[in-house]
């Protein structure tokens, strides 16, 4: 009689649990793995830091909980996984953005610079071509003399809209600041006071800078400020990536 009670509280037991081992996996834990890949889009920019600052929090929750319940939940390996994936992200991407960020903002100066130097030394014309988006420039298997030449009555939609080539020429450098500066020639000095990045984009493949030079001309009391807006677009060779988008006078206003 007490055999066959003790078989029957056996098989009970058995029956009621057939894994007394099984531990159910962290769900804390399977989002972290989750999160961990997706912290990658961090790369792009600073919208995306999101996921990686997510994934970590997440991946260290889910640790802490699978560490003080290991008998009840597994899932630790996971969560550290995850969370070691989110760390790396959010560490590495703020470390890649500014430091691509201060490259690009390099490129930019040196452009600048590159287009005050053909300004100062009177190649107005190469200077004109660096406002002109760079698929509308004529340096591409066309002269010069070509594409400004004054019997030419095709109009374009340059940076001041639609006219000639020799038209936009002479307007930009009729206007100010960049008349005052194209006759002051070499004479001038450049200081870059200031800088920002306006506009950032890795998805749409455009950065935009803005730079504030004060530039001394001799025989002029005060000197100029500039503000000069400079694009990017990638996939157009090197300094012809670049164009001068707008060149105004800066105000503290």
């Amino acid at each position: 009689m007490n055999t066959s009670t003790e078989s029957t509280d056996a098989a009970f037991t058995s029956h009621e649990d057939p894994h007394p081992n099984y531990r159910p996996v962290s769900r804390l834990a399977v989002l972290s793995l989750v999160l961990a890949p997706l912290s990658a889009l961090s790369l792009i920019g600073p919208v995306f830091w999101s996921f990686a600052i997510l994934g970590s929090v997440v991946g260290l929750v889910a640790w802490r909980i699978t560490t003080a319940n290991a008998e009840m939940v597994s899932g630790k390996s996971l969560a550290a996984i995850g969370m070691c994936f989110s760390l790396l992200f959010l560490g590495g991407a703020p470390t890649e953005y500014l430091t691509h960020r201060y490259l690009l903002f390099s490129k930019a100066s040196r452009f600048v610079d590159h287009w005050a130097d053909l300004v100062a030394e009177g190649r107005l014309r190469e200077a004109h071509q660096l406002i002109i988006p760079p698929k509308d420039r004529g340096t591409h298997g066309e002269s010069l003399n070509d594409y400004y030449g004054e019997g030419r009555d095709d109009l374009k939609i340059l940076a001041g809209g639609e006219e000639t080539p020799l038209q936009s020429l002479t307007r930009f450098f009729d206007t100010e600041p960049a008349k005052s500066i194209a006759a002051a020639g070499k004479d001038a000095k450049w200081e870059l006071l200031e800088h920002s990045d306006l506009l950032f984009d890795r998805v749409q493949k455009v950065d935009e800078f803005l730079l504030i030079y004060q530039i001394t001309v001799p025989d002029q009391e005060q000197p100029i400020r500039a503000r000069l807006l400079v694009d990017r677009q990638y996939g157009h060779g090197t300094l012809d990536q670049w164009m001068l988008a707008r060149i105004t006078y800066h105000t503290d206003d």
